[in-house]
């Protein structure tokens, strides 16, 4: 994908700037993704022993990469590390591994650290020839919900993409159950961002990773949607997410949500229906939908949303707008960068 084209999905997507229904039902509590959290159906699939494999590939993949290492190919601790891991003594190799990423250390800092929380992979530590992307110079992030089984893959497979095409990578693994952004990566410039989105896409196309594609859900919806898997924020001002940064500010609208979501629920419960003039093809819901709606369950208050999109945008797009607008003003005074080159100043 090219920088122009990105910029135009970018801004065409944000779940601010669209009628996003999947947005407006999760500001309403009725989505399965609550910001960060997954479902807790898919958080049931998790347990102890998947957790300890997970941590247990992510450190092998970075042991594989520092072994690549002229100054580190004869490491002892590394190669037996490597040792235990291949013959099938994978905690003990884990456990080896906590006391080498004590060992390594970049410009005075830990420079590993395989845990429950995150695992990160930078390619100024990981990998040769290719551009630093530091802290202080992220501007951009990408999202992607992959589940537990198939992170590992994913990081080493966008590595040997980003090798090979010259890009460089810094991202993070999430070890855990219950959150979205399972994998979030950091981008420094608008043209290495459209090269990371175009590397994600390379991986997701093959053929030969179709279980990978599986294993990957869609973004949350209060990311701005880049494809089906990809999912975008920029960086914030201060130290934190952009899904808390996001949170925040629909919580500082929490009065003007409130209202608007205690005025279609009101008008649901009476049956009101409204219809429209200029757009006559728009079907509403019967009466008996309308007066059902507060008794259903929240993943059911989502499958309506969804049905009725165009009548709900018809009916309240004036004060959805609204709603979106206010979040996104309280969103902009907290971005770390006033004027990404992202941005235009287009109708919202």
């Amino acid at each position: 994908m090219d920088t122009e084209t990105l910029k135009k999905v970018i801004n065409a997507n944000a779940p601010t700037r669209k009628k996003s229904i999947e947005f407006l039902a999760m500001l309403f509590d009725y989505h399965y993704y609550d910001f960060t959290v997954d479902s807790k159906e898919a958080a049931k699939m998790y347990g102890k022993q998947r957790f300890s494999k997970h941590q247990q590939e992510l450190a092998m993949i970075i042991c594989e990469k520092l072994l690549k290492k002229p100054k580190l190919a004869n490491d002892p601790q590394l190669l037996k590390m490597k040792a235990l891991y291949e013959s099938g003594k994978r905690e003990e190799a884990l456990i080896c591994f906590r006391s080498i990423e004590k060992t390594l250390k970049y410009k005075g800092k830990q420079a590993f650290d395989v845990s429950p929380t995150f695992t990160y992979f930078r390619s100024y530590l990981l990998s040769s020839g290719l551009p630093e992307i530091h802290k202080d110079n992220v501007k951009y992030r990408l999202y992607l919900n992959v589940g537990l089984e198939g992170r590992a893959e994913f990081a080493k497979k966008y590595m040997e993409t980003c090798e090979k095409k010259g890009i460089p990578y810094y991202f993070k693994v999430f070890g855990g159950k219950d959150q979205t952004d399972t994998i979030v990566i950091y981008v420094d410039t608008l043209e290495h961002l459209a090269e990371s989105v175009t590397a994600i896409d390379e991986i997701y196309n093959d053929p030969k990773n179709s279980t990978l594609r599986m294993r990957t859900n869609p973004p949350s919806p209060h990311l701005t949607r880049i494809n089906e898997f990809v999912g975008y924020g920029f960086e914030p001002k201060v130290s934190e997410s952009y899904t808390t940064l996001i949170l925040s500010a629909s919580n500082k609208t929490a009065d003007k949500k409130n209202a608007l979501k205690a005025k279609i629920e009101g008008d649901f419960k009476l049956g009101r229906r409204f219809r429209s003039k200029t757009e006559p093809d728009i079907i509403p819901p019967s009466v008996e939908e309308l007066k059902k709606f507060h008794t259903l369950k929240p993943k059911d208050k989502l499958k309506f949303f969804r049905r009725y999109k165009d009548y709900i945008f018809m009916a309240y797009g004036k004060e959805i707008k609204e709603l979106y607008t206010t979040i996104e003003q309280e969103m902009m005074k907290d971005r770390k960068f006033a004027q990404q080159d992202v941005d235009d100043s287009g109708e919202r």
